[in-house]
């Protein structure tokens, strides 16, 4: 961040008068076919300017030794601020600038004050960062200066980065919006690994993250980060994802084919809970710890027997009949089945039997081929539900299909959830005669994604009394048989969210008639045999783009993360409406 003698943070350099509004960025265009090659600090800082192609031969560039000489305005575009105990380089309103080292070397800058960031960039927008090595020549533990930070940017590119401590974060950045890393290593860090303040479209893609220490290693305000393919390793501090969840900086963050080691898998577990807006996505890999099983299954009898807290049951590939392990244990023991058994029952219904999971906290069914193509769960009974959950919390279920054997009136669901919070389910193929695919009743924060519902009797979803937030994230949901949706909430203010769904033609007809006592909305979803999305009731909202609240450097987009900016923008439209109704 700028730098000043106190070692507070400034939004104004000290070498600019106090008066002077940071440069818009420069969109002079760059010239033709010239790449500068530079050898030396001072070739480097002077040649950054708006549309220049900067290549660096291998090296060491330590910006301080040059700016100890250097003017305090060396360009246009870039000044040197003083910090707490030295220099940094400044890098204000610049557009269109590539940095890069030479490829087949080793090129690192770095710069030795602690309480500066290696490169600080302001104003700035179109920046594009390449195979570089950046850190502090300070050993580890004692920095309060980023590796490289940005204040007020747009669409920064970082590529084949390696940012090291004892820099406080790899990365911090201020009301910044488009923020990409893309096979970058943040390592030894002195705080954590990434600081992002109110910044949207934030995407690191094949990153990996170890060995940072400190304090929250995801340090977000106001900020969602879609995290996909990276690794994280070795990293311990006080807390993974951000400690301060207040209502004015709620962040939010999805993790997508991610590995994270002992420490990084213990904190997730323990601090996920009640936190709907990070989300753990499929082939993501955990090391589990002492007190949490995994458990291989390849029968009913043995998942049944499992279920438990704190288990993950992985199951093999295979079609499963559940209710025909349901009846063998029943005629086997009768009513001593529920008497002999905690945290599962077995419950006659009109046409056989159910199976019910109760009160069990922190469960997980997943299939072990990471694949529903190749794992299914069905029962027989129209009357009965694939499996009923009652009370549960942290329930997980993954990558599985699940359905009714045969296609005729069904009067049980798919999957039940009653008084279950902190519900994940993704990677499912649901299908009928289920009279619905998902049915929650009197729930909180469950979150579907990368799922299909499909073809059951009555509608994709049955929601019923909604406690908290229910969304739904890059699903389908089509062959409904009758209406698609039924959605009843009574005082209960549920809130229900779709984004990137893909809805068939009776579900996308019966959306334009949803009527909640909660927050309906949807974006960037795709609607049957419709130009336009359907409008919904005057308590719900559909055109995100249309009455969106958002920062002028904010990214418009149907990205992740600016949904999930949205649905806190109408929680906050939905608490000022109800507090305005009852004054």
């Amino acid at each position: 961040m700028p730098a000043q003698e106190s070692g507070a943070v400034s939004s104004i350099p000290e070498a600019l008068p106090a008066s002077s509004d940071p440069p818009a960025p420069s969109e002079e265009p760059a010239p033709e076919d010239e790449t500068l090659y530079v050898s030396t600090a001072g070739e480097f800082l002077e040649a950054i300017a708006p549309g220049a192609v900067i290549e660096l031969a291998p090296g060491v560039y330590n910006l301080t030794e040059y700016l100890h000489e250097a003017p305090d305005d060396i360009s246009d575009y870039i000044v040197r601020g003083f910090s707490s105990d030295g220099w940094q380089a400044e890098i204000r309103g610049v557009g269109n600038l590539t940095i890069r080292g030479e490829e087949g070397g080793k090129t690192e800058v770095v710069a030795e004050p602690r309480y500066s960031d290696v490169i600080y960039f302001n104003a700035c927008s179109d920046i594009a960062i390449e195979n570089i090595t950046f850190g502090h020549t300070t050993e580890k533990g004692s920095c309060e200066g980023a590796v490289l930070a940005f204040d007020d940017c747009r669409n920064i590119n970082l590529d084949g980065l390696d940012l090291y401590g004892c820099g406080t974060y790899g990365v911090a950045a201020d009301h910044t919006a488009g923020i990409t890393l893309q096979d970058c290593i943040i390592r030894d860090c002195s705080y954590g690994i990434i600081d992002m303040i109110f910044c949207s479209d934030v995407t690191c893609e094949d990153c990996t993250f170890r060995d940072n220490g400190g304090y929250d290693m995801l340090s977000l305000r106001g900020s969602f980060v879609l995290f996909d393919g990276c690794a994280f390793a070795g990293n311990e501090g006080s807390s993974f994802l951000p400690a301060d969840y207040s209502r004015g900086s709620e962040s939010g963050a999805r993790f997508a084919h991610c590995t994270f080691d002992r420490w990084e898998s213990q904190h997730l577990n323990e601090e996920l809970k009640g936190r709907g807006n990070f989300v753990i996505g499929k082939d993501c890999q955990f090391r589990v710890e002492p007190g949490r099983r995994t458990v291989y299954a390849s029968s009913m009898e043995q998942l049944i027997e499992n279920i438990a807290p704190d288990t993950q049951i992985m199951l093999a590939p295979g079609k499963y009949n559940l209710s025909d392990t349901l009846s063998e244990l029943f005629a086997q023991e009768g009513e001593h089945f529920n008497e002999s058994r905690e945290f599962v029952r077995i419950d006659e219904v009109a046409d056989g039997l159910e199976l019910v999971v109760t009160g069990v906290s922190g469960f997980t069914i997943a299939s072990e081929s990471g694949s529903a193509a190749d794992t299914e769960i069905v029962t027989d009974p129209r009357y009965a539900d694939v499996i009923n959950f009652e009370n549960c919390s942290g329930t997980g279920i993954m990558n599985l299909a699940m359905g009714h054997t045969e296609a005729d009136k069904c009067a049980g669901d798919v999957l039940y959830f009653t008084f279950c919070s902190d519900t994940v389910l993704c990677g499912l193929d649901l299908y009928g005669c289920g009279a619905y695919g998902i049915s929650a009743d009197e729930c909180g924060l469950l979150t579907c994604f990368d799922s299909t519902i499909r073809d059951c009797e009555d509608g994709t979803l049955k929601l019923y009394a909604a406690q908290e937030r229910e969304m739904f994230l890059n699903c389908v949901m089509t062959g409904s048989g009758r209406g698609g949706f039924f959605f009843a909430d009574n005082e209960s203010g549920g809130e229900f969210y779709f984004w990137r769904c893909i809805f068939g033609e009776r579900e996308s007809s019966s959306f334009a008639s949803l009527v909640s006592d909660g927050v309906i909305v949807a974006e960037d979803c795709s609607w049957s045999d419709m130009t336009e999305p359907p409008i919904l009731d005057d308590k719900s909202a559909c055109e995100f783009d249309a009455t969106r609240v958002q920062y002028d450097y904010a990214v418009i987009g149907s990205d992740f993360g600016d949904f999930l900016s949205t649905v806190l923008t109408f929680r906050l439209i939905k608490a000022f409406d109800k507090g305005y109704k009852n004054a």
